[in-house]
């Protein structure tokens, strides 16, 4: 930090001798990553079995480039090699049809006078060069070679196409993301398109590159994840909703469940037509075989509420404050220590389905999953490797799935994504995403001209008139009557509640027969 004293340039050049013994011992803990470009750690790599080979197939030239002019000139990986500015001298009859053969996001730079050869490989695709200098546009034909007169790769005629209409295109597209999803863990790229996900596959110019998925003709290098799910809010004042990460104004999809302890039934006929999504009864006894949320599945419910973890209709979630189970968990609540320690064994196995409450439901569900691995051997059947993903994807199918429009990564769901950086785990996110626009973000200084610049902190971004972003579920019946509200939210019914269960949890749907002690309050669950 500058206090007068020093000029910029001052400044930079004491920071270059800096050494280890002028820094705070912390610091090696708390500054690890400053303004370092990479995509994963090399025992982050999701990667399919064997060596990945760059442009297999394809002819390659060498090709001998000197730069002479004044200025450095830098090529990216799929920039149409013949489209390089004159002041490049190389055989370019050689390089028609032709980009480096380096992987993407990579270049190659010459510095004035420089000669260097490069190997170039033949473009994929269509073989359609576009942009550029205009020396060679159109479909790659080698019987025209008489008569044609430093970035990152999604750029004109490269990574982006630019040949179709705006009806043809994604409207935003995210590369190089790790997708983890109850479904899989993999690297894959994610193309949005009004508000829906339109495809899950690699985007980019079919143009020029082999493999572009059908509509996801063309973005960010991060992780992304399915948007969290919270099944468990006490609506009791307006600030949860920052709480629980950012009604009509605000970018959250609602649901509200009715209260089902009245002794008419048209006390809960007039709330499911005022559009109330459902109800909650009280005993195992008066579900006979419907199906029910049960919301305290566990011990601060009481010792016994275990029991309905076992049932077929019974679709279970637990709160957060005993989770995990580890120092301090006792001290903050009643003393019914067996009965809290059993909490995480039974989301290990699948036996309560859903994570809940308003704050940290994310960081909660992590640091059970953490906590566990310690603790439990892996599980799955080992096919991944040394990986434990089996265990990554149940726990990210407890605040993420089962949800007919949101809550999946998959094509036709709304394009609702939380995305990390590594560091930042299921602590901070990086971008929030609703219905394919940007609601939040880490941003820097808006004075700035980049945005990280800092204090870079959470910030509401353009998605923030989150009316037009957001849903409110409602029951079928009400949905007339719900339209005279005034929301501005868009308006979807649920559907399907009666004829659900635990069995359609996905990867959480065990069914283990529990006993509780009624002394002791030790819990037994047998598989």
């Amino acid at each position: 930090m500058s206090d007068g004293t020093y000029s910029v340039a001052g400044l930079m050049n004491l920071e270059k001798k800096l050494l280890g013994s002028h820094v705070q011992p912390d610091v090696l803990e708390t500054l690890y990553e400053v303004q370092v470009e990479g995509i994963f750690r090399w025992s982050a790599m999701v990667v399919k079995p064997g060596k990945i080979i760059l442009n297999e197939g394809r002819l390659r030239v060498a090709a001998k480039v000197t730069n002479c002019g004044h200025k450095p000139i830098q090529i990216g990986s799929h920039y149409h090699f013949i489209e390089m500015k004159p002041a490049l001298s190389f055989d370019r009859h050689l390089a028609y049809g032709k980009r480096l053969d380096f992987p993407a996001r990579s270049a190659v730079r010459f510095e004035p006078c420089d000669t260097k050869t490069v190997t170039l490989v033949d473009i994929g695709g269509k073989k359609y060069i576009s942009g550029g200098n205009d020396l060679a546009c159109g479909v790659v034909d080698h019987s025209k070679l008489d008569s044609f007169g430093g970035g990152k790769v999604l750029r004109k005629g490269m990574g982006q196409s630019t040949s179709v209409t705006d009806t043809e295109v994604l409207d935003l597209a995210i590369k190089n993301a790790v997708i983890v999803d109850w479904s899989g863990i993999y690297k894959a790229d994610i193309g949005f398109k009004s508000g829906h996900i339109a495809g899950i596959g690699k985007a980019g110019n079919p143009d020029v590159m082999d493999g572009v998925t059908p509509n996801m003709v063309v973005g960010t290098t991060t992780e992304a994840f399915a948007g969290t799910f919270d099944c468990h809010i006490h609506f009791i004042c307006p600030q949860i909703i920052p709480e629980a990460l950012s009604s009509d104004d605000i970018q959250m999809n609602f649901g509200f469940t009715g209260k089902g302890n009245a002794y008419d039934p048209e006390a809960l006929r007039e709330q499911i037509k005022a559009g109330v999504m459902g109800f909650v009864e009280q005993t195992i006894a008066a579900l006979k075989n419907r199906t029910i949320h049960a919301y305290h599945s566990e011990s601060t419910g009481g010792p016994y509420v275990f029991r309905v973890c076992g049932g077929p209709n019974v679709i279970p979630s637990l709160t957060n404050p005993t989770r995990p189970y580890t120092a301090n968990t006792l001290e903050e609540h009643v003393d019914i220590a067996e009965s809290i320690a059993v909490e995480d064994i039974l989301h290990d196995m699948g036996a309560i389905s859903i994570m809940s409450r308003v704050g940290e439901v994310v960081l909660r569900t992590w640091k059970i999953a953490h906590k566990i691995k310690l603790q439990r051997e892996r599980l799955g059947t080992g096919d991944d490797g040394p990986a434990d993903n089996f265990r990554v994807k149940r726990y990210v199918a407890k605040y993420t799935i089962n949800h007919h429009l949101v809550g999946s990564i998959e094509k036709g769901k709304v394009a609702n994504l939380v995305m990390y950086s590594q560091a930042f785990f299921d602590t901070k996110p990086e971008i929030v995403i609703k219905s394919g626009i940007i609601v939040w973000s880490q941003m820097g200084d808006a004075n700035a001209s980049i945005p990280t610049t800092q204090p870079v902190i959470s910030r509401p971004i353009f998605g923030g008139a989150a009316s037009k972003n957001s849903y409110a579920f409602v029951s079928l019946v009400s949905i007339y009557r719900v339209q005279k509200y005034g929301l501005r939210k868009k308006v979807q019914t649920v559907k399907n509640c009666i004829n659900i269960g635990k069995k359609v949890m996905k990867l959480n749907a065990s069914l283990p027969k529990i006993e509780v002690d009624p002394e002791t309050y030790v819990v037994k669950a047998d598989p």
